[in-house]
């Protein structure tokens, strides 16, 4: 072959390579089509649903629960964790009873905890506990919720959500635009990859420096486990992604066909309002309305081995629920409510965390507001109705 040739050869399979490369890492971004017109009120998913159970969290004094900021379940334990109330992260049994307060009596020596800003488990199933203020993550036991071992962390960063990334020792953290981190490399930024004392490696979801402090909503809680992956999901948002050992990607995409919320949200909405979105007392009422008119992603996404479950804003602002058959690859339920009408006759409410292997997904709510979503005519009804004060746990499982 001609030196010409050949090195027209080269560059021929270079090209070609490299396509297959982005066509390769475009196939693995799952696409799912959300309708968002004639959105039915109520529909009925009890041919989804295998069960749903209603259990009393048997709570003790001094370790009472204000509301569930985050839900996690391991093979032995229901764990909640309060952040704005109580602050305390309480563990319970599967039927409800009470099995300690986790972070109530530290070992002589070790450092009290001030303020819980986050916990997570890890993929050992270990509980671990993050106090920005004292700089420290708390690592305790999954076993007894014994306490385990103290790290403490060389940086001066908050972030709003945290994580171990599973087979690592290694964590990834969320913030949204309020939080005043300081800059990574002259770049503001809402997510970042961090070692093992939480200096950071790298960034993503980078936003224009003007965007520090503005008042746009993010999760309460952004991370969930899925196995050995971690989803990550934010509002406005259409993409849910994965990070594991090897970064940070995208895994789904959001397809809204009607009136879809633009991805360049930042420049079209948030810039040309900015005295709107900086205010010292934001007025949400005026935020939302300038949301009005797109069907978008609310930010919240569950998902279990063969399904997802998430929640979305039509055009008008008001919430709908989708669910996604990941074996078939459509969504197969959606409503502004769900409900299970034949055997327990309640509304679908908004979960915590979920179960993959089980596909069942939880959360835990008063009984005043189970009250709301739970019909006089369920049989579940009796049991919440007896102490509306007390929290429960709710388990719903899909076929």
């Amino acid at each position: 072959m001609k030196p010409l040739s050949h090195f027209l050869f080269l560059l021929l399979i270079s090209i070609t390579l490299i396509s297959c490369s982005f066509s390769n890492s475009d196939s693995n971004v799952e696409k799912i089509i959300v309708e968002g017109t004639n959105i039915q009120d109520t529909l009925n998913i009890s041919n989804l649903v295998e069960n749903i159970d209603v259990i009393k969290l048997n709570e003790t004094s001094g370790n009472f629960l204000g509301e569930a900021t985050k839900v996690f379940k391991t093979n032995k334990y229901i764990i909640v964790f309060d952040r704005n109330n109580a602050q305390r992260i309480v563990a319970f049994d599967h039927r409800g009873n009470f099995v300690k307060n986790v972070t109530d009596k530290l070992p002589d020596g070790v450092t009290e905890i001030i303020k819980i800003n986050d916990c997570w488990l890890t993929d050992t199933g270990d509980l671990e506990v993050y106090d920005f203020g004292q700089k420290y993550i708390y690592q305790f036991s999954s076993e007894d919720f014994s306490f385990k071992k103290l790290v403490k962390t060389s940086e001066a960063v908050i972030f709003s959500s945290l994580m171990r990334i599973p087979k690592t020792t290694n964590y990834v953290g969320y913030k949204g635009y309020m939080q005043h981190n300081k800059l990574y490399r002259g770049k503001q930024y809402k997510l970042a990859m961090l070692d093992s004392t939480l200096n950071i490696q790298s960034v993503h979801l980078e936003y224009p420096k003007e965007l520090k402090g503005v008042a746009v909503t993010t999760p309460v809680s952004a991370f969930r486990h899925f196995g050995d992956t971690i989803r990550f999901a934010q509002d406005f948002d259409p993409f849910i992604y994965s990070v594991t050992s090897d970064g940070f990607s995208k895994r789904y995409e959001l397809q809204y066909i009607h009136k879809p919320f633009p991805l360049d949200f930042e420049e079209k909405i948030v810039k040309p309002n900015l005295a709107v979105f900086k205010k010292a007392v934001p007025d949400f009422e005026k935020i939302n309305s300038l949301y009005k008119g797109y069907t978008r992603f609310k930010g919240s996404w569950f998902e279990t081995k063969k399904y997802a479950f998430f929640a979305s804003k039509d055009e008008k602002g008001n919430s709908f629920y989708s669910i996604y058959d990941k074996v078939n690859k459509h969504v197969i339920s959606q409503a502004h409510f769900l409900k299970e009408t034949l055997r327990f006759k309640m509304i679908i409410p908004q979960f915590s965390t979920v179960d993959v292997e089980m596909n069942e997904f939880l959360t835990v709510w008063p009984g005043y507001g189970l009250k709301t979503i739970i019909g006089k005519d369920s049989p579940l009804f009796a049991l919440i109705e007896k102490d509306l004060e007390a929290n429960y746990l709710v388990k719903v499982k899909l076929k």
